[in-house]
């Protein structure tokens, strides 16, 4: 009778840990009760909780530490990975606050590298430089034209 009992209670237990997280946020930028703003999700600075700035004005005041020649629209990510929320300063701009375990995308910013420093709340300082990437846009020529554009010049004729 003991052995029932205790296999039935495993049972009851392991059907809690099988139950939706009713604090789990939505979307893969929140962690736990801390969802992302939605105003701030798909603007041009996306992530964050908070703003110390308008996105436009924050966009246009950033400027790399050490530029480098690219083309296209440049995004810059900065990643809280950290189990606090984080205030985040870039070059000496505060942008922010970001949630815990969250990516926040500044987009069309100046190539290059910038400054990166988090504030947590238990006064440590993280310092570190990110650089910028290209953001992935359907402007950008289909892999399909560079396969054709081959296989036609495969195909004509040699003089």
């Amino acid at each position: 009778m003991t052995r029932i009992s205790c296999i039935v209670t495993a049972g009851l237990f392991s059907t809690l840990a099988f139950a939706e997280d009713p604090y789990q946020g939505e979307g893969d930028n929140s962690f736990g009760p801390y969802e992302t703003n939605a105003a701030f999700t798909d603007s041009p600075v996306a992530g964050f909780r908070e703003l110390h700035a308008s996105a436009d004005s924050l966009r246009s005041s950033l400027k790399p530490a050490e530029a480098t020649e690219a083309q296209g629209v440049q995004i810059l990510s900065i990643e809280n990975t950290a189990l606090s929320s984080v205030t985040v300063t870039v070059n000496d701009i505060k942008v922010g606050i970001l949630g815990p375990l969250t990516i926040g995308r500044v987009t069309d910013v100046p190539a290059g590298s910038y400054q990166i420093l988090l504030g947590h709340p238990n006064g440590f300082q993280q310092r570190f430089s990110a650089s910028t990437s290209p953001l992935n846009s359907p402007a950008q020529a289909p892999i399909e034209s560079t396969e054709e554009a081959a296989s036609e010049a495969d195909n004509s004729p040699e003089e």
